[in-house]
């Protein structure tokens, strides 16, 4: 939990656009096949996907939806070794493809743990200032 409290506080996507609706969209709320959903947070200066499985099984390559093309990488996840968890991670970068899913335009995909939550940031390119002389 201290864990968990500290990411939550870190990342102002969490949390700085609660009563905004461009603060959260669905990805996936209804995959009865799988017990998966996922979802997207956002705050001006981020855009996290939190994606929880809800079953003893991991998926190896589980795919899902993305809304930009660019890179992501695995910010949290609930089963690291240290919270007692199997250790199944995603340490490479993920490159979003151009494959539909989640009636999303892009895709990527990634090792699902089991009974785990896993949080990806989609790398955001920040504007260069130019400096005035």
């Amino acid at each position: 939990m201290k864990a968990l409290n500290h990411f939550y506080t870190e990342h102002d996507a969490l949390w700085s656009k609660d009563s905004d609706p461009e603060g959260f969209k669905w990805i996936e709320a209804d995959d009865c096949d799988n017990s998966v959903f996922s979802f997207i947070r956002r705050s001006d200066e981020a855009e996290l996907y939190v994606v929880c499985n809800f079953t003893p099984n991991a998926y190896a390559d589980f795919r899902l939806g993305v809304e930009e093309a660019g890179e992501y990488v695995e910010v949290f996840n609930s089963d690291l070794e240290e919270f007692g968890g199997s250790g199944i991670t995603n340490s490479d970068v993920m490159v979003a493809e151009d494959v539909n899913w989640n009636r999303l335009p892009k895709s990527i995909t990634l090792h699902l743990p089991p009974l785990a939550m896993v949080v990806l940031e989609r790398k955001i390119e920040k504007p260069v200032k130019k400096k005035k002389k």
